[in-house]
């Protein structure tokens, strides 16, 4: 891998070099390019500008760059061709014998003569030979090159003293990267008065020859009318430098907190990895970075900090040989039109320290969601510089040309100060060719569209420009529904400009250093109300407004687009259990209304911090549409991953609820519709627990705790991850498209019963002779009942369990049988969010389970450590089997018990989770569940959560 130190990269200017650039010790003839350094560039020409025009092979005659570099073992040439098709050097057609042949006319003071006329009654378009004056430069030496096979040197005296067959000259062609290579030994050289440090002069040449044998003038550099029959442009000379055309690779990942692997095969092209791996081989051949530029969002970030960790090391170390650029943004990529600063601020700022905690580094640049801007409503240019951001990408085509056709959209902006509180605010446009383009290629190199492109700035006489590809990084990979061809094509844009030093790839963050230094020069004043990128404004129909807020067709429908805003209990479909309708954070009575009330009346606390990662992660990609009416409605459907996200808004309650009682705690049982569903849930809390209580499953999906420290954390129930895609699905939590929480009653094989769906009755709640909050819960069947307790002083909830065997008998299932339940942990979440994950051990028998779950907690600053134990406390004999198979599911792990149910009996078992197991609480019965259940077997669970100190 390519380890360099991080410098910033000059933007080039000229400035006298050395004599002779040195050729490098693996400086080749060999149709591979990465050795040539800018360094040794000496012109640059205008393209499409023929001295004697025909069509046939034109493009393998226009030249675009001449190179020269020196070493002890000789000279070396190297032409760059627009494009230099296979074959052009031979092939004939229509009214020519002969496409392309290359002259190179080298010269140097003191030599022993030199001549003035073209070699091989070369004409001009005057149909006469070409003399260039004596007090111009004439050459010492001629490199004549015909074909692959067929090339000599001759001197002024017209002797030819080398050829290829004497091993004292060398040419190599190479149609994939379109330049010709050329090498004279020092020997021959020599003979004529050259020595490495010796100026050199030359002259470059392309001819194509008539079906008569008459040799035409096809191109030359410099570039001269031939008017009198003479070249008088003055020649190139070795010392001689040239402009660059700065460009700009930009990747952008926007995927949701989900796992992601699928997407990053190391092992396969199609994959975000593939495309780093391409600079960073490029980089290493080339010897000197390559950059690309990378904005993961921060959800990616995420997934892959607990999926892949071995690629975010990866990132790091191209992010520290310079290879890499991160650019930052809000941290999950919901459309910042339709959040206030309020909103948008806090993300942009996570997502900053996020980077800086995960890279080392501080974006500069940041990375605006959809690209869709609304400064007239919601003054994000301001909001992005209090956040510490100094420039933003956006589209040259409309964002630009919308707002400021008369500008170049090359050229970086400086966004008008008054909407960013005097803050310089700098404004980078993507260019449409490079969008368009880098992804396609011509004859295995870069796109020919993009080759033009690129001569033409380097020779601009404005040199502070920079043209930027930027798309999704999907995209260029190959995956996510993209042409899988997609990478082999990046990697032969990049290949080529690579291999063609005069094409500059910066990081953006450079050219900002550049700008705030003043090293550059850039057009001020620029102001963009409001805009999007042409595909929206292509997608979204009938939009009656403003063409340029296309996006709000998608939020707040049009005659043909569904509304997001309306998603709710009476939208098609309707959005499973949500009471309200989606709505926006200026509509009271909505979700979003109602959540963006609530979060300012928040006390501001760890928990509000989550209750806001929640609401950024689930208003991902808002009001994204299909490009079709799946529901038969005449309307283009909002996405129906859309709406499994907009479904779990109302999540974000269950967190400010949590930020509230962290406020002040206190212990108590509770009903209340905390997550927006339309049901009552149980809400248990003590002074150092909070439990919610689904009847769904009877199970705690969510639940927080503080630590001995007063140090807060979530235990349970991550809400910002994505599990499902069914729009649709009421809240379930069990399964491969949902959560799991604690004591989730998985599986009865007695009756072949998964009770985890079920709506268990809420049978009584309160507080019980201890003082504990609790909550009993019975299976709709009568099957199970289980009481579960948080107790003062404890990090933790209690759960005692009936199973009545009576019942399963009368239902028809056998005995003995076996009950598993399931549990998961997320032991700190925003800390796994971060980049910690767990260790687990299981240091004893199957028959005495016992589980520990551990995070080195770096935000808490010591272990969070869940510890599980099973425990007979009664007469009888009962296996209790730990069944393993520990599930990673993003930011949470998920293990099962299953335990064996004799014929008759009853018993209890005390599950304990907790540093020391022996220390958990002994429930006190309330009055009504004294009384006996006749052939029932009792299983008593204690779930314990301590924080213990980091040894």
């Amino acid at each position: 891998m390519l380890v360099v130190a991080v410098l910033l990269i000059p933007a080039l200017t000229v400035t006298n070099k050395s004599l002779t650039p040195a050729a490098q010790s693996y400086l080749g003839i060999d149709g591979s390019g990465y050795e040539w350094s800018y360094e040794s560039v000496d012109a640059l020409d205008d393209l499409d500008d023929d001295v004697k025009y025909t069509s046939f092979y034109e493009d393998s005659r226009d030249l675009v760059a001449a190179y020269y570099a020196a070493g002890p073992d000789g000279g070396y040439w190297r032409v760059d061709l627009l494009d230099l098709a296979y074959g052009a050097e031979v092939a004939s057609g229509t009214d020519v014998s002969d496409a392309l042949d290359l002259y190179i006319l080298i010269g140097w003071s003191n030599a022993p003569g030199y001549q003035g006329w073209l070699p091989d009654f070369i004409k001009d378009p005057n149909g006469n030979g070409v003399y260039i004056p004596s007090d111009n430069y004439q050459w010492v030496l001629v490199i004549c090159v015909y074909d692959t096979g067929n090339y000599k040197v001759m001197d002024y005296n017209w002797n030819t003293v080398a050829d290829q067959s004497s091993g004292q000259v060398k040419v190599a062609f190479t149609s994939q990267w379109d330049f010709i290579e050329l090498w004279v030994s020092s020997d021959v050289l020599s003979n004529y008065g050259w020595s490495q440090n010796t100026q050199v002069w030359y002259r470059v040449v392309t001819t194509w020859t008539d079906s008569s044998g008459n040799k035409w003038l096809g191109d030359v550099i410099h570039n001269d009318d031939f008017s009198d029959d003479t070249w008088d442009s003055p020649p190139i000379f070795s010392t001689d430098n040239v402009g660059t055309a700065k460009v700009a690779f930009v990747h952008h990942g926007n995927q949701a907190l989900t796992d992601n692997r699928a997407l990053n095969d190391p092992n396969s092209t199609n994959s975000y990895w593939y495309i780093l791996k391409i600079h960073e081989n490029v980089s290493d051949l080339a010897n000197r970075p390559i950059p690309v530029t990378i904005h993961m969002s921060g959800t990616l970030l995420s997934s892959f900090l607990w999926w892949q960790p071995e690629f975010i090391d990866y990132v790091k170390n191209l992010t520290d040989a310079g290879v890499v650029e991160l650019i930052g943004g809000v941290w999950a990529e919901y459309i910042t039109a339709y959040f206030p600063d309020d909103i948008n601020r806090p993300s942009i700022e996570y997502y900053s320290g996020m980077l800086n905690r995960t890279f080392g580094v501080t974006p500069v640049i940041a990375w605006i969601p959809e690209r869709t801007w609304d400064d007239n409503r919601t003054g994000i240019a301001g909001t992005l510089a209090s956040a510490g951001i100094k420039a933003v990408i956006l589209d040259g085509n409309t964002h630009h040309d919308d707002w400021d056709g008369d500008g170049n959209h090359w050229k970086p902006h400086r966004y008008n100060t008054t909407y960013t509180g005097g803050a310089n605010l700098w404004v980078f446009f993507i260019d449409w060719n490079m969008q368009q383009y880098v992804l396609s290629n011509t004859d295995g190199g870069a796109d020919i569209n993009l080759r033009r492109e690129w001569a033409w700035f380097a020779k601009n006489g404005d040199q502070h420009h920079v043209l930027i590809y930027a798309d999704d990084w999907e995209k260029a990979a190959g995956v996510a529904g993209w042409d899988a061809g997609n990478p082999e094509r990046y990697e032969a844009t990049i290949r080529w400009v690579a291999q063609h030093p005069w094409i500059q790839v910066v990081r953006l963050g450079d050219v900002v250093s550049w700008l705030e230094a003043g090293d550059w020069t850039y057009d001020d004043g620029y102001y963009c109300g409001y805009d999007t990128y042409q595909y929206i404004k292509d997608w979204v129909q009938d939009y009656p407004y403003d063409y340029r807020r296309a996006y709000d067709g998608w939020y707040w429908g049009t005659s043909s687009e569904e509304a997001y805003s309306s998603l709710g209990p009476d939208s098609s479909p309707a959005l499973a259990e949500n009471v309200k309708s989606v709505g926006d954070v200026w509509t009271s009575g909505t979700v979003l209304g109602d959540l963006y009330t609530a979060l300012r009346n928040a006390p501001s606390n760890h928990f509000r911090d989550l209750a806001m990662l929640t609401l950024w992660a689930m208003a991902y990609e808002t009001a994204w549409h299909d490009d079709a009416d799946w529901d038969g409605d005449g309307l283009q459907d909002v996405s129906g991953w859309e709406m499994a996200f907009a479904q779990r808004l109302r999540y974000t309650n269950v967190l400010i609820e949590a930020a509230n009682w962290l406020a002040s705690p206190s212990t108590g049982a509770r009903l209340e519709d905390i997550d927006w569903d339309g049901v009552d849930e149980v809400v248990l809390t003590s002074d150092r627990f909070m439990a919610v209580i689904d009847p769904v499953g009877g199970t705690v999906p969510w639940a927080f705790a503080v630590g001995p420290d007063g140090v807060p954390y979530q235990v349970v129930g991550p809400t910002m991850d994505y599990y499902t895609g069914d729009c649709c699905r009421p809240d379930y939590w069990n399964g491969s498209t949902a959560h799991v929480g604690l004591f989730d009653d998985k599986w009865l094989d007695a009756l072949s019963k998964d009770y985890s769906g079920d709506t268990y009755t809420i049978k009584a709640y309160g507080t019980d002779a201890r003082g504990c909050a609790y909550a009993t819960l019975t299976s709709p069947d009568g099957v199970i009942e289980k009481t579960i307790r948080a107790c003062p002083g404890y990090e933790g909830v209690v759960a005692e369990y009936s199973i009545n065997a009576t019942k399963i008998q009368e239902l028809g299932g056998p005995l003995p049988a076996n009950l598993y339940i399931r549990f998961s942990a997320s032991p700190d979440v925003e800390d796994l969010l971060l980049g910690d994950d767990v260790s687990i051990s299981t240091p004893y028998g199957p028959t005495t389970p016992y589980v520990e779950v551990s995070n080195p907690s770096a935000r808490a600053g010591r272990d969070v450590t869940l510890a599980v134990s099973v425990n007979q406390t009664s007469a009888g004999y009962q296996n209790i089997y730990n069944v393993g198979n520990y599930e990673k599911w993003t930011m949470k792990y998920v293990w099962e018990y299953r335990i064996e149910l004799p014929s008759t009996g009853t018993y209890n078992l005390t599950i304990a989770a907790a540093s020391d197991p022996t220390q958990a609480p002994q429930p006190v019965p309330e009055p009504w569940a004294v009384s006996a259940i006749i052939l029932a077997v009792t299983v008593s669970m204690v779930l314990w959560l301590v924080r213990a100190s980091r040894e």
